[in-house]
């Protein structure tokens, strides 16, 4: 997130990846190549992980601080359309080849694009973790009960 969020830096898309690359659940290098030299490659369970990301955003976050973040992501989506008069990082990302622009400005546009997909990324986590939030909160107090009554 923008850094605003106690969980992690930013972005949320940039962390999710990474997690996949790091936590060992993403395993496409595979095994070692067989007698025929061929590797057993693994794919991640995307499904699994994009829960987990929610998950992991609401049981870092208040609900408050995610949508603080969700109304910062707005504010910035807002000031780039309006400094480059755009409605999506796709009409950004076609200003690129008018030939006017010179490479520091290419440079920047081409920044604020990718800033531009990665708040949308997080926008969108952020939006199902808020719409989750609730739910989830439930299904930790229930864990806790059943865990009391056990020790009890």
């Amino acid at each position: 997130m923008h850094g605003r969020l106690g969980c992690r830096e930013r972005p949320a898309t940039r962390r999710f990846h990474l997690r996949v690359r790091c936590s060992g659940r993403d395993q496409r290098a595979g095994r070692p190549a067989g007698p025929g030299g061929e590797t057993t490659r693994y794919q991640p369970d995307y499904t699994r992980l994009l829960f987990e990301e929610i998950r992991t955003l609401i049981e870092e976050n208040a609900r408050e601080e995610l949508r603080n973040e969700l109304a910062a992501i707005t504010e910035e989506i807002e000031e780039w359309q309006a400094t480059y008069d755009v409605e999506t990082w796709e009409a950004l990302e076609q200003s690129l080849a008018e030939g006017a622009l010179a490479s520091g400005e290419l440079r920047d546009r081409r920044d604020v694009i990718t800033r531009w997909e990665e708040n949308l990324g997080d926008r969108r986590l952020i939006k199902h973790a808020l719409a989750l939030y609730s739910d989830v909160e439930a299904a930790r107090e229930q864990r806790i009960n059943v865990a009391d009554r056990v020790r009890n």
